[in-house]
């Protein structure tokens, strides 16, 4: 593997890594600690990937991106969970709300 191999697979690391550790804080309801780690992960894509890369290192960055859209996917589903959850918990709060006014007016 040549240094700049090296290099990218370093680099795919850390993103990959990013990326885990967005899934964590997602599982744990830390929402603003993944949109921190979205904004550094995109800051690093941006910082080594917005070259081209050398045919030689195709098939080494093809299989990063093939991690980091698998971990995506599973960071898409826990933020659709989430957001189905909190709708729920809306629409019930809302009921709530609406039958505490209707008992006041009744009262």
């Amino acid at each position: 593997m040549t240094t700049t191999q090296q290099n990218i697979k370093r680099q795919l690391t850390e993103l990959i890594d990013l990326a885990k550790q967005q899934l964590a804080a997602a599982d744990d309801g830390e929402w603003e600690q993944v949109d921190e780690l979205e904004q550094q992960r995109q800051s690093q894509l941006r910082k080594h990937f917005s070259a081209a890369i050398a045919p030689a290192s195709a098939p080494l960055v093809r299989a990063g991106i093939e991690k980091l859209q698998q971990l995506e996917q599973q960071l898409l589903a826990i933020t659709e969970q989430a957001k189905a959850k909190t709708a729920s918990q809306l629409s019930q709060a809302q009921k709530g709300n609406k039958a505490s006014r209707a008992y006041q007016q009744h009262k």
